[in-house]
């Protein structure tokens, strides 16, 4: 086994039935840790640089400002999901949904090769026909190992797991 997989793990303390919490091993750490960390500062950055978020939006779609508002929410809050032992199942699940259908924007951005500038005024630009294939496509496969990711976490924190990593009473 390799030194992330192994079965050594963090301390865990009893959740408040009584019954023994699931032990995490380091992998689970880590990758919570990454993915709470990641969603939370891209929740902020909607927030931050909203115009540049909104110009992302593919124009077919409608309410780019209020798309972005969604997002944000839906990022903050998987965030927090992840972090709390409890719901960290349901928010890895819904990182791996909301990533998923991010996919569909970022698919629409190869089609169209588009890329985000901002002019003179300090307005977020979206130009189609100018942007890096290469790079897109790079994103998109990020995004897909992203989704793996969170559909491990998932796997490994679903509430039918933790009878396999139950430390013995």
């Amino acid at each position: 086994m390799s030194p992330s997989t192994r079965t050594s793990s963090v301390p865990s303390v009893s959740d408040m039935t009584g019954e023994p919490a699931h032990s995490q091993t380091r992998a689970e750490l880590i990758v919570t840790v990454v993915f709470a960390l990641w969603f939370g500062l891209l929740a902020i950055a909607h927030v931050v640089q909203a115009g540049r978020f909104e110009a992302m939006i593919p124009t077919w779609l409608p309410a780019p400002t209020f798309l972005n508002i969604v997002s944000t929410l839906g990022l903050a809050a998987i965030s927090v999901l992840l972090v709390r032992r409890r719901t960290r199942f349901v928010g890895a699940l819904a990182a791996a949904l909301m990533l998923l259908v991010l996919q569909i924007v970022h698919l629409d951005d190869i089609r169209t090769a588009v890329s985000i500038t901002q002019n003179d005024d300090g307005e977020w630009i979206r130009n189609e026909g100018e942007g890096s294939r290469p790079v897109l496509i790079g994103r998109t496969l990020f995004q897909l190992v992203s989704i793996g990711g969170a559909l491990w976490l998932a796997r490994n924190t679903h509430p039918a797991s933790f009878a396999r990593h139950a430390q013995p009473r």
